[in-house]
């Protein structure tokens, strides 16, 4: 067994849920219990007014709930064209909302670190890739991290991961069109092969630069509900619907 996959045991065992830190910035999953439970969690942030008040109509703009858009994304769909660098990263997004949202998607599972680790790209081709897909300042950090995290694992070799965005959905935090998003998306991620999947939450945020859709920094995110704690085979109904009836948040809708 390799010492990456020990490494990410022990890191299971000392942390309260599955874990996994991706130094590359780019794909940033928070494994294990993510979210509060509560009608604050499905709903919105915002604390209830107190009894017999109304809240103002006059509120700020950022603290008004962000409303869902039923933009009817479907996983892998998007773009004009391909990356020169790996054909499976769908590049050449509309200015839209919904091309933010194909766009963030695909890059989740386009800068898998596992492609470098596990032989699909070579080291080189997945930091190239790194700084294809990104911009501003976020693209000098993203491309330095991501070197460094390569010559720390060296010649380590590891499964091929997979992530699956379908098994949740996603919702639009902020877009102005041919400018910039934030979009955050619950996803599944089986990172050994395995087909155990561990759920998460990560946030990118995008620009409109060089004609394209480009991401400019990744966070940390709240999910919309508690997500299970342990290994799934298959997406979680529950996780599905919650998300699903959410004001907030969509589904993708399924692959034709």
């Amino acid at each position: 067994m390799s010492e990456l996959r020990d490494e990410q045991r022990e890191r299971r065992r000392l942390r309260p849920g599955p874990i996994i830190a991706v130094l590359a910035v780019l794909v940033l999953v928070l494994l294990g219990v993510v979210g509060v439970l509560g009608a604050n969690a499905l709903f919105g942030d915002d604390e209830p007014p107190p009894e017999g008040q109304q809240t103002s109509s006059s509120a700020p703009t950022s603290q008004k709930p962000v409303v869902r858009q039923d933009l009817h994304v479907v996983v892998g769909e998007g773009g004009s064209t391909t990356s020169d660098i790996d054909a499976s990263v769908p590049v050449g997004y509309e200015p839209t909302c919904k091309g933010a949202v194909q766009a963030a998607t695909n890059y989740l599972i386009g800068l898998d670190y596992t492609k470098a680790t596990s032989g699909e790209l070579s080291q080189d081709e997945y930091v190239a890739l790194t700084k294809e897909l990104t911009t501003g300042d976020h693209q000098e950090a993203a491309v330095t991290s991501t070197q460094e995290m390569l010559d720390q694992l060296g010649d380590t070799k590891s499964p091929r991961g997979s992530i699956r965005p379908d098994w949740g959905g996603f919702a639009v935090k902020e877009c102005t069109e041919g400018q910039s998003a934030t979009v955050q998306i619950v996803h599944a991620y089986d990172y050994w092969g395995e087909g155990e999947y561990y759920y998460g939450v990560s946030s990118t945020s995008l620009t409109w630069a060089d004609g394209d859709w480009k991401i400019s920094g990744t966070g940390r995110a709240e999910a919309p509900t508690a997500l299970p704690e342990g290994p799934v085979t298959e997406p979680d109904d529950e996780v599905l619907t919650l998300v699903g009836t959410h004001t907030q948040w969509e589904n993708y809708e399924p692959a034709s």
